[in-house]
C-alpha cells in the first residue's frame, strides 16, 4: 500500500536554500554512525544536498548563509507519542498554540497517538464518528502545520466495535495509517481487536499498544499477556504512561515483543524505570528499538522542552553516549516509522529533508559543548530550528538560550543580550519572520 505524502502546504510552505557552515561536529541521528566531522551542510529545495566543507560547498551556492559558530548540528527532533486534537488547541490543558511552540523548541514532527477532545466518538464506542473523526485529524495535518512549522503524522485510529473492512480502506484511502495506542481507550482484549489488526496491516498500518496499568477512565491494564498477543509495531511509553508495570512485566515485553518493534520512553513517565529499560536494551544490543515520546498534552501538562530533558537524563544516567541518546529522539523514530507513513527525515544524510537544529550547551553550563552537556544531565535548547530548509525560529518561547549564538547573513541572534528589556525575551514571538529584533 502507497505511503501517504503532505500535500503542498497552500500558504507559506515554501521550500528553502541554504548553506550552514562552522559545524563543530554533526550528530547524524544514525545510532550506527552518530557524529560525523565535516563543518559545512548545503541545503537545496528543502533537502540535504551535500554534506562537506569548504572545499566541496561555497557560500555563494545559497542565498541564506547560516554560521553555526562552532557550535552541533542535530536532526529535528521527533515526537512518537501525542494527543492532539483537529487544531493547535489542548482540551484537557485548555492552551493554545501548543504545538507550533514544540517546532520552536526543536520538535520539528508529532506523531499523533490518538485525539483528545469533547464528543470524539471514541468515547462513545460509535464507529462512524471514530471513523469520521480519525479521518478528518490525518487530512487536516496532511494539508496543515502548526505554526508553519510542525510537520504532523495525525489520523491515529481508537478502537472501537462496529468497524469493518470497508471502513479500514476508506480510512487507508483518506490517509490513515496508524491505530493508536491499544488499551489507552476502546478496545483493547484481544479477542475483540485482532480482526481489526488484520485488516490494518492488510493496509500497511501502524500498530501501537499501551504498556502501562489503567491511565483514564476507559483505559486498561495491559498485561504483558496481552501485549505479546497483539504483536504491536510500537510498545507505547514503555517507561509508564505515566505509571509503569512492574520490572519483571517491562523486561518480558521487552525480550518477546519482535526485534523492530520499537520501544517507546515517554518524558512524563518513571524515570527510573526509563533508565533500566535502556540499560536492559544496551545489554540485548537493542538501542535501536528506543524511541521518545511525551505522551503530552495530558493532564501531566505541556513541555515544550520535554525530549530535551530525557534526552539529558538518559544521556546522564546511562551508560550509552550521548550522540546515540539523540539517536533515539531522531534517526530511531525515522527509521521505524518510515515502514509506514513518509519519513524521510530524522538523519543527517543527503536526500533527507532539512529539518535541522543547531544546539549548543546551555548559557553558564560547565560543559564544554551540547554532548558533554547532556552527559552531565543540563537540558539543552535550539540555537536555530530549520524545517525543510526554512529557518523557523532561534529559540522556543520563554525558553533557555545557548552559550554561543549563530549568525544568519552575517548577522549575529544572540538571545543573551535580547533587546532592550526581558518582556520582549519572555514573551515575544520566536519565530523570526515575525520578531523584529530578529528579521
Amino acid at each position: 500500500m502507497a505511503k501517504i505524502k503532505r500535500e503542498p502546504f497552500p500558504l507559506k510552505h515554501e521550500k528553502g536554500d541554504a548553506v550552514i557552515k562552522n559545524i563543530g561536529l554533526i550528530v547524524t541521528g544514525d545510532i550506527n554512525k552518530p557524529t560525523l566531522n565535516k563543518s559545512k551542510i548545503l541545503v537545496k529545495n528543502g533537502l540535504i544536498k551535500k554534506i562537506g566543507d569548504d572545499k566541496t560547498i561555497k557560500d555563494s551556492e545559497a542565498e541564506t548563509v547560516i554560521d553555526a559558530n562552532g557550535m552541533m548540528v542535530i536532526p529535528g527532533l521527533i515526537e512518537t507519542h501525542a494527543h492532539i486534537t483537529f487544531h493547535d488547541y489542548s482540551a484537557i490543558c485548555q492552551a493554545m498554540n501548543w504545538m507550533e511552540n514544540l517546532a520552536y523548541c526543536g520538535i520539528t514532527t508529532l506523531i499523533s497517538e490518538g485525539l483528545h477532545a469533547w464528543g470524539l466518538g471514541r468515547y462513545y464506542d460509535d464507529p462512524v464518528a471514530t471513523k469520521a473523526n480519525t479521518i478528518t485529524e490525518a487530512t487536516i495535518y496532511k494539508r496543515w502545520m502548526p505554526g508553519s512549522a510542525l510537520k504532523v503524522v495525525g489520523g491515529a485510529l481508537i478502537l472501537v466495535r462496529g468497524l469493518t473492512k470497508q471502513d479500514f480502506k476508506e480510512m487507508t484511502d483518506a490517509g490513515v495509517r496508524l491505530i493508536a495506542e491499544i488499551g489507552g481507550g476502546g478496545l483493547s482484549e484481544p479477542e475483540d481487536v485482532m480482526q481489526y489488526i488484520k485488516w490494518a496491516r492488510e493496509f500497511g498500518w501502524h500498530v501501537s499498544a499501551h504498556a502501562s496499568p489503567c491511565s483514564i477512565p476507559g483505559s486498561s491494564h495491559m498485561s504483558p499477556d496481552k501485549i505479546v498477543k497483539i504483536d504491536p509495531d510500537k510498545v507505547a511509553h514503555l517507561s509508564g504512561g505515566s505509571t509503569p508495570l512492574s520490572w519483571d512485566e517491562i523486561k518480558e515485553i521487552i525480550d518477546k515483543t519482535r526485534r523492530d518493534s520499537a520501544l517507546e520512553l515517554s518524558a512524563q513517565s518513571n524515570t527510573r524505570m526509563a533508565l533500566k529499560i535502556v540499560e536492559y536494551a544496551r545489554e540485548k544490543g537493542q538501542l535501536d528499538r528506543i524511541v521518545m515520546g511525551s505522551d503530552q498534552a495530558v493532564g501531566l501538562g505541556l513541555q515544550w522542552g520535554s525530549l530535551w530533558m530525557l534526552m539529558a537524563q538518559v544521556a546522564s544516567m546511562t551508560n550509552v553516549p550521548p550522540e546515540q541518546v539523540v539517536a533515539m529522539a531522531t534517526g530511531n523514530a525515522a527509521r521505524h516509522f518510515s515502514r509506514f507513513v513518509d519519513m524521510n527525515r530524522g538523519i543527517i544524510e543527503p536526500g533527507r529533508e532539512a529539518d535541522i537544529v543547531i544546539t549548543d550547551k546551555p548559557h553558564g553550563s560547565a560543559a564544554k559543548d551540547f554532548l558533554d552537556a547532556l552527559k552531565h544531565g543540563d537540558v539543552c535548547a535550539p540555537a536555530l530550528v530549520m524545517v525543510d530548509g526554512r529557518v523557523v525560529a532561534i529559540k522556543g518561547r520563554d525558553y533557555q538560550f545557548t552559550q554561543r549564538a549563530v549568525k544568519i547573513n552575517g548577522d549575529e541572534k544572540d538571545l543573551s543580550t535580547y533587546g532592550p528589556n526581558v518582556e520582549e525575551y519572555l514573551f515575544g514571538s520566536p519565530a523570526p519572520r515575525y520578531h523584529k529584533w530578529i528579521l
